[in-house]
């Protein structure tokens, strides 16, 4: 469906479109037709440019997002493991250095001693990194909890 389409222009360009309609051999409406249309489709290819960055970014995000995630659960699977193999050492450590006739006492003193090498083994280790800075150890915070 077509619809009729009135321009009012000042004079100098009037006569620049009459010249420039007479050199192509065209008239005036076709010439303006044809640079809209003109117009209209570099406008169309520079939104289909802009799309092309926003999903190739988003998709860069998506991609950095999914590294970060398994960078993420690999650290804690490693804390994890950390914190299970020291818990299972200990508790066979313990097993073996308590006998039933050690009293209340000597076991309560050995697990602090068990509890203090502990907590310099996690002072020093890489996971103590991946706390906050609030100077408290990967064994702190897991015994507040």
């Amino acid at each position: 469906m077509e619809k009729k389409l009135t321009m009012r222009v000042p004079k100098e360009l009037e006569d620049t479109l009459n010249k420039i309609c007479a050199a192509n051999n065209t008239s005036k409406s076709e010439y303006v037709r044809n640079i809209i249309v003109e117009h209209f489709n570099e406008s169309k290819k520079k939104e289909e440019k802009i799309i092309k960055r926003l999903e190739k970014m988003e998709q860069n995000m998506n991609e950095n997002l999914d590294r970060s995630n398994e960078r993420i659960i690999k650290i804690l699977t490693r804390i994890l493991l950390y914190a299970l193999t020291n818990f299972h050492l200990l508790k066979l450590k313990i097993r073996n250095d308590f006998s039933e006739n050690v009293t209340q006492e000597a076991k309560d003193k050995k697990i602090s001693v068990y509890v203090s090498e502990a907590k310099k083994l996690t002072n020093n280790h890489e996971v103590d990194s991946l706390q906050p800075k609030n100077n408290k150890t990967f064994f702190d915070n897991v015994i507040e909890k």
